[in-house]
């Protein structure tokens, strides 16, 4: 890592720590099935990540649940807006790694029952939304020293896929404080 991603990455950490502790979100464990909104964040980069979280979304609505996505992309071009998902990239990006925008403020404050960090990968800026989201419960990946983005975290391979991490959090968040 270069000195200046490495001076970027400890000014993102410092904001990021700072507006943490003005953030007073409510945060519990619910079950599945009382869940009504759920919000994904993924990285849409790479656009098989696209399929499997549009998959997953589909069957999350089937389900009843209202759903929103909100994808990012580690490029600085313009892309039209999906159906499927809204998406930011790096030009809505601070210098020191902090999104920003209209689709991001309103991922944010937007009060999700639960909120899946679907990404296998750090990635700052989705780590940061999930670390100030509102969400009452915030379910991703173990990532050490980033424990403060999620309430619960589920620990897989270093080289596990996507398609399996998603897998994973399905099951746990649908046996999460399950009623018999």
């Amino acid at each position: 890592m270069s000195f200046f991603s490495q001076l970027q990455s400890r000014f993102h950490d410092f904001f990021l720590q700072k507006k943490m502790k003005k953030n007073k979100a409510e945060r519990y464990s619910m079950s599945f099935a009382k869940a009504k909104r759920i919000g994904i964040l993924f990285d849409a980069t790479n656009p098989d990540n696209a399929a499997i979280v549009n998959s997953y979304k589909e069957s999350l609505k089937g389900k009843g649940k209202q759903v929103e996505v909100l994808a990012y992309i580690n490029d600085k071009e313009d892309h039209d807006q999906s159906a499927y998902f809204k998406y930011f990239n790096k030009k809505q990006l601070t210098w020191s790694l902090e999104p920003k925008g209209g689709n991001v403020e309103q991922f944010i404050n937007a009060p999700f029952d639960i909120l899946l960090g679907l990404h296998i990968e750090s990635v700052q800026p989705l780590e940061y939304i999930a670390a100030l989201s509102k969400a009452h419960l915030r379910v991703g990946q173990y990532r050490e020293g980033k424990e403060y983005c999620y309430d619960l975290i589920i620990d897989t391979p270093k080289d596990d896929s996507l398609k399996n991490f998603v897998g994973q959090v399905d099951y746990y968040i649908k046996n999460l404080n399950k009623e018999n």
